[in-house]
């Protein structure tokens, strides 16, 4: 079986608008929201946000513990290699990337990208 991952990559440090994450919709932080409607996904597999390792992010890793939300946490100026570590922690076969300033995020066409991704047979 295909180990998949999604990962939210998720920082306080936004330069155009920091702390956006934290800011709230409906009710939640948009980084809860965020990690809610990309769970509604049925190919998701684990859902782990990544943010950095900065001092400032001790409260994104803050938030994800108290939401029970999985995080990882790694390098603040790669983030492929932020992405990478993860995947390796999580073991995962496939790793999908997402950002986690799309609250609107449709589950249903991640789901459709992931399946065009599987139908492919291919190795990369």
């Amino acid at each position: 079986m295909t180990k998949v991952i999604t990962v939210i990559q998720a920082r306080y440090g936004s330069t155009r608008l920091p702390g956006k994450i934290f800011l709230p919709l409906a009710g939640k932080p948009l980084l809860v929201r965020m990690v809610e409607r990309v769970r509604a996904a049925q190919l998701v597999g684990d859902v782990v946000v990544a943010t950095t390792t900065e001092m400032v992010d001790d409260q994104t890793e803050a938030l994800c513990v108290e939401q029970g939300l999985q995080c990882f946490r790694g390098s603040t100026s790669d983030l492929l290699d932020r992405h990478y570590q993860c995947g390796r922690n999580w073991k995962a076969d496939v790793v999908l990337k997402i950002p986690s300033d799309c609250p609107l995020i449709d589950p249903r066409v991640i789901d459709r990208v992931i399946e065009a991704f599987f139908s492919q047979d291919v190795d990369y």
